[in-house]
């Protein structure tokens, strides 16, 4: 008995959605459950790219078995950008990079961690917000992918303690 789960997110679907994962699985079964969550039906196959979360490569035809056989988890994030420009903001400092939207908040905070030469232990005490301090809070699971709709492929992030004392 298979009990593998296919995990996906989309620009489309902010939380995610499982379904059984079988071996005879294509890269095109997974376009079209895509295609089956949005209002986006006609969108063709080349419209959407397909990651990996946390994954720096975009999953092809190519790679598809190839890929999938290297995770126990299965968690694709299927969205219109390819990559999304990322801005942080932290101390009045702007941070940029790309990272494609199958990034988690694990991921970001490991790249700012090492851009801000903060331990670990400090990255422990901040958390990101989308669009403002006070933003939407972006949690561990969470993938970039969601909080960005095509064409808009960049996304503006603030790195805050996370606890704030007001006065």
């Amino acid at each position: 008995m298979n009990n593998k789960k296919l995990i996906i997110r989309a620009e489309w679907i902010k939380e995610p959605k499982i379904h059984d994962f079988h071996e005879e699985l294509s890269l095109k079964d997974i376009k079209q459950l895509l295609r089956e969550y949005s209002e986006l039906e006609n969108l063709l196959d080349e419209e959407i790219f397909i990651f990996i979360e946390n994954e720096d490569e975009e999953v092809t035809e190519i790679n598809f078995k190839e890929t999938i056989k290297k995770f126990e988890k299965h968690r694709f994030h299927g969205h219109r950008c390819k990559k999304i420009d990322v801005e942080v903001i932290y101390n009045g400092q702007e941070y940029c990079r790309e990272f494609n939207p199958a990034t988690t908040r694990g991921k970001i905070m490991h790249w700012l961690g090492k851009e801000l030469n903060f331990t670990s232990g400090e990255m422990m005490h901040h958390e990101l917000r989308v669009d403002s301090i006070t933003g939407e809070k972006i949690n561990d699971d969470m993938h970039l992918g969601i909080f960005i709709k095509y064409p808009q492929c960049k996304i503006r992030l603030f790195l805050v303690p996370k606890d704030r004392f007001e006065g």
